[in-house]
């Protein structure tokens, strides 16, 4: 191409670099491309097919100069018409009129022109996608230059998806690192370090802090009568009412086998208990609403709580709301114990608690 053509095609791959390594999602990362695209070939529509290995297919994942809706469902089989075709042989096709294929996919409805230019997408040495343009805007057809151009266009977002794809796999990561696979809530160690993060938070605000311990009464009786899936379903819908009774700045988690932990910033005394009771009986009428308990007679919970004092550490107020937690189970079950300002005897040791998975009760 002309070196003026080449510099102003050198600018566009500049910014639009620019553009995409600044998008974490592949959805804009392949409409950041389709854009330029179509500015830099003069094609009113624009296209980026990938590949899905879960369906084997090509799916149209962004499109300029035409809704996304109209094609959103559309699959092409690799090797079908022209974009599956340069799927399958990695290579660049310019197509003078569609017309003359014997199968003319649905995208190829949309447009007005005959004209069509197709580019593979490679990304870490394999073919991922295509980018296509049709519809020129001087009605001509697609020339080696325009062609040349999409494949610049087209190592740009490889490499963009690369990178996208990389965001994502470290989102999924931190994800499963984080939650709970079976109940959505946040794990073990997650509570670990937000209880610890929100007890320095509120030792520096001078604000209150309660933890709230909640363990579902006879877990294993549950188990061994109805199965391991029912005890499950159990699970799942404790944690889906505990997510609708807390507030969004508090942390809910599953602490370990059949208990719950909930740390809940700026909290009374006089709060939490109400928070705690409506938790209990919100559970204790689930069975009514969720059909994912109906085989159960009823499932109820304990709840145990407590307040920070001053100058109290993560390990001491947890063991607290524990035993607080205990004299719940004690007292007969589905019930709720605030612990009290003064210390307390413990009803068992509870060294280690912290950092330990509790049994199963």
């Amino acid at each position: 191409m002309p070196f003026p053509a080449a510099d102003a095609l050198f600018v566009d791959l500049y910014k639009l670099a620019r553009r995409v390594g600044r998008s974490a999602e592949t959805d804009a990362v392949c409409q950041r491309v389709v854009e330029q695209a179509s500015r830099t070939v003069g094609a009113e529509r624009v296209a980026i097919a990938l590949y899905r290995p879960d369906e084997h297919r090509l799916a149209v994942t962004a499109a300029c100069g035409y809704a996304l809706e109209a094609v959103k469902d559309v699959r092409i089989q690799p090797g079908e018409w022209v974009m599956g075709h340069v799927y399958t042989c990695g290579r660049a096709v310019v197509v003078r009129d569609v017309r003359r294929f014997r199968a003319i996919s649905p995208v190829t409805r949309l447009y007005r022109g005959v004209s069509f230019a197709a580019v593979p997408i490679v990304a870490e040495g394999r073919v991922v996608g295509v980018l296509s343009a049709t519809d020129k805007v001087d009605d001509g057809t697609f020339t080696r230059q325009d062609v040349a151009a999409l494949r610049a266009i087209s190592g740009v977002a490889a490499l963009g998806l690369v990178a996208a794809r990389g965001e994502a796999e470290t989102r999924r990561l931190t994800h499963a690192a984080t939650i709970d696979a079976l109940t959505g809530l946040f794990n073990r160690q997650s509570f670990d370090v937000r209880l610890r993060e929100e007890i320095e938070r509120a030792k520096r605000l001078s604000a209150t802090l309660a933890v709230l311990m909640i363990d579902i009464d006879d877990f294993k009786a549950i188990n061994d009568t109805h199965g391991h899936p029912v005890g499950d379903a159990a699970l799942q819908a404790v944690s889906d009412v505990l997510r609708s009774v807390v507030r969004v700045f508090d942390v809910c988690a599953r602490f370990g086998g059949d208990e719950f932990a909930i740390v809940m910033p700026n909290s009374e005394r006089a709060s939490i208990s109400a928070a705690a009771e409506r938790i209990r009986e919100r559970i204790a009428t689930s069975g009514e609403r969720d059909a994912r308990l109906s085989g159960l007679q009823h499932v109820t919970v304990s709840v145990g709580a407590a307040t920070m004092r001053t100058g109290e550490t993560a390990e001491e107020v947890v063991q607290r709301a524990d035993e607080s937690l205990y004299r719940a189970k004690a007292a007969g079950k589905n019930c709720v114990r605030v612990a009290s300002a003064r210390a307390i005897k413990a009803l068992r040791p509870a060294a280690g608690r912290f950092n330990e998975r509790p049994p199963s009760r």
